[in-house]
Protein backbone atom coordinates (compact mmCIF):
# COMPACT_ATOMS: atom_id res chain seq x y z
CA UNK A 1 0.00 0.00 0.00
CA UNK A 2 1.02 3.16 -0.52
CA UNK A 3 1.23 6.61 1.72
CA UNK A 4 -1.85 7.69 -0.32
CA UNK A 5 -4.21 4.71 -0.26
CA UNK A 6 -3.12 4.34 3.69
CA UNK A 7 -4.42 7.64 4.51
CA UNK A 8 -7.70 7.41 2.10
CA UNK A 9 -8.19 3.46 4.37
CA UNK A 10 -7.52 5.85 7.73
CA UNK A 11 -9.95 8.89 6.81
CA UNK A 12 -12.94 5.97 5.50
CA UNK A 13 -12.52 3.74 8.59
CA UNK A 14 -12.48 6.68 10.65
CA UNK A 15 -15.42 8.18 8.96
CA UNK A 16 -17.22 5.31 9.26
CA UNK A 17 -16.49 4.71 12.66
CA UNK A 18 -17.50 8.60 13.37
CA UNK A 19 -20.59 7.86 11.95
CA UNK A 20 -21.49 4.74 13.81
CA UNK A 21 -20.16 6.91 17.30
CA UNK A 22 -23.43 9.33 16.38
CA UNK A 23 -25.58 6.71 15.90
CA UNK A 24 -24.76 5.01 18.91
CA UNK A 25 -24.61 8.64 21.15
CA UNK A 26 -28.07 9.45 19.87
CA UNK A 27 -29.26 6.46 21.33
CA UNK A 28 -27.56 6.55 24.65
CA UNK A 29 -29.07 10.54 24.95
CA UNK A 30 -32.08 9.30 24.47
CA UNK A 31 -32.00 6.75 26.98
CA UNK A 32 -30.42 9.27 29.42
CA UNK A 33 -33.64 11.50 29.08
CA UNK A 34 -35.96 8.95 29.16
CA UNK A 35 -34.29 7.14 32.30
CA UNK A 36 -34.01 10.63 33.77
CA UNK A 37 -37.77 11.01 33.30
CA UNK A 38 -38.81 8.09 34.66
CA UNK A 39 -36.78 8.31 37.69
CA UNK A 40 -38.67 12.19 38.34
CA UNK A 41 -42.11 10.46 38.20
CA UNK A 42 -41.06 7.58 40.63
CA UNK A 43 -39.32 10.21 42.97
CA UNK A 44 -42.75 12.22 42.67
CA UNK A 45 -44.89 8.99 43.24
CA UNK A 46 -42.44 8.30 46.37
CA UNK A 47 -42.69 12.00 47.55
CA UNK A 48 -39.11 12.68 47.78
CA UNK A 49 -36.59 14.90 46.45
CA UNK A 50 -33.87 13.60 43.60
CA UNK A 51 -31.31 16.02 44.38
CA UNK A 52 -31.18 14.83 47.87
CA UNK A 53 -31.77 11.14 46.98
CA UNK A 54 -29.79 10.48 44.29
CA UNK A 55 -30.77 7.56 41.68
CA UNK A 56 -27.93 4.87 43.37
CA UNK A 57 -29.00 5.34 47.00
CA UNK A 58 -32.98 4.84 45.90
CA UNK A 59 -32.09 1.63 44.17
CA UNK A 60 -29.64 0.20 47.03
CA UNK A 61 -32.54 1.10 49.47
CA UNK A 62 -34.99 -1.00 47.34
CA UNK A 63 -32.95 -3.72 46.85
CA UNK A 64 -32.58 -3.93 50.56
CA UNK A 65 -36.12 -3.80 51.24
CA UNK A 66 -37.23 -6.36 48.44
CA UNK A 67 -34.52 -8.94 50.28
CA UNK A 68 -35.97 -8.15 53.84
CA UNK A 69 -39.70 -8.36 52.36
CA UNK A 70 -38.69 -11.83 50.59
CA UNK A 71 -36.68 -12.52 54.29
CA UNK A 72 -39.87 -12.10 56.12
CA UNK A 73 -42.07 -14.13 53.84
CA UNK A 74 -40.08 -17.33 54.71
CA UNK A 75 -39.91 -16.67 58.09
CA UNK A 76 -43.75 -16.07 58.19
CA UNK A 77 -44.40 -19.32 56.18
CA UNK A 78 -42.02 -21.30 58.37
CA UNK A 79 -43.93 -19.82 61.45
CA UNK A 80 -47.23 -20.30 60.05
CA UNK A 81 -45.70 -23.59 59.19
CA UNK A 82 -44.82 -24.91 63.13
CA UNK A 83 -47.88 -23.19 64.78
CA UNK A 84 -50.15 -25.77 62.85
CA UNK A 85 -47.97 -28.63 63.88
CA UNK A 86 -48.64 -28.37 67.30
Amino acid sequence: MTPASDKLFFLTTAHQFVNTAKDQLEVLEGMYKKMTTMFQDTAKYFAFDPKKYTMEEFFSDLKAFIENFNVCIICIFFFKKSTYLF
